[in-house]
């Protein structure tokens, strides 16, 4: 008799925790800071006339997330860049910036640090998505414009390659990826649910990625996510001024440890890889078009500091 209620409790046990409906979301106090450390490693490869091209890029930032207020569903968030660097690798050479550089020749570094300790607005659901975003454009647009060594050519392609590493659609894409992770409603330990997001860069449509509720400790959940990234079957863009189109499929996968007390990230590691070909639409440049095969990996990894 006390084998059998010894063996009803523990099959009883099992199946009311794995049964029991929690609730997985941002749980943040106002007037706290929430920190992050980010590293992103990207590296492709693409064959441009039969010749092999490999670029390595890693981006990494030290971030603090200060809540200033709770609106409904939203936080109100304060957001400054704590640490900045950027290394790029193309054609067997290699530029590295950091905003801790002492060069005062290097305008990129210089940038960075100018960056550094000065707060954007930044709005987080409590699903973790980002709703809203403003004053970051406007702080490094004002940064370059007050470099008074840089000619206009040197501001425009510092513009361009801070917006393509830390512009409002790179924030949202590095940043939402990871926290976009929570369901609308309580789930039990095993269930999935799905959420619509985006990549960014040259992808551009809707990512539906499938996360599951994979495990539950005493002081953390882990939650795991996958998605298979479909061609891209959208009109032609618009790339050094000629039509492209990018023809490009592949595969996401992530695994999140979060807080149980504020669902604020660990760790997130995510890769993702895309391959295929990037057709030049025929054009007076190149009239016979051109079709580029091409392929990138990305890892990226957030840790709570």
């Amino acid at each position: 008799m006390k084998k059998s209620f010894f063996l009803f409790s523990i099959i009883f046990f099992c199946i009311t925790s794995f049964s029991q409906e929690i609730d997985i979301s941002l749980k943040l106090d106002k007037g706290s800071s929430y920190k992050l450390s980010s590293t992103s490693n990207t590296s492709i490869q693409q064959q441009v006339n039969g010749q092999l091209m490999e670029i390595e890029m890693k981006v990494e930032g030290e971030i603090d997330f200060f809540v200033s207020d709770i609106i409904e569903d939203e936080y109100i968030m304060l957001v400054k860049y704590d640490k900045l660097t950027m290394e790029n690798t193309a054609m067997e050479r290699t530029m590295k910036y950091s905003s801790e550089s002492e060069n005062e020749f290097d305008l990129m570094s210089k940038l960075m640090a100018n960056m550094t300790s000065k707060a954007f607005n930044c709005n987080m659901k409590k699903n973790g998505s980002i709703s809203h975003i403003s004053g970051l454009e406007e702080l490094y647009v004002n940064i370059i414009d007050s470099i008074p060594e840089a000619s206009q050519t040197d501001k425009e392609q510092l513009l361009k390659q801070i917006e393509k590493a830390y512009g409002n659609k790179a924030f949202k894409n590095s940043f939402g990826m990871s926290t976009h992770i929570f369901p609308d409603s309580n789930v039990s330990m095993g269930e999935s649910w799905y959420i619509n997001t985006q990549l960014g860069g040259m992808f551009t449509k809707d990512l539906e990625c499938s996360y599951v509720f994979y495990k539950n400790t005493e002081d953390h959940y882990k939650i795991l996510g996958s998605a298979w990234i479909e061609k891209d079957k959208v009109e032609a863009r618009k790339m050094n001024g000629m039509d492209t189109e990018f023809q490009l499929e592949g595969e996401y996968s992530s695994e999140i440890t979060i807080n149980k007390e504020t669902g604020w990230i660990i760790t997130s590691k995510s890769e993702y890889f895309m391959k295929g070909d990037i057709i030049i639409i025929p054009n007076a440049q190149i009239p016979d078009g051109m079709k580029i095969p091409f392929k990138l990996n990305n890892r990226g990894y957030l840790k709570s500091n």
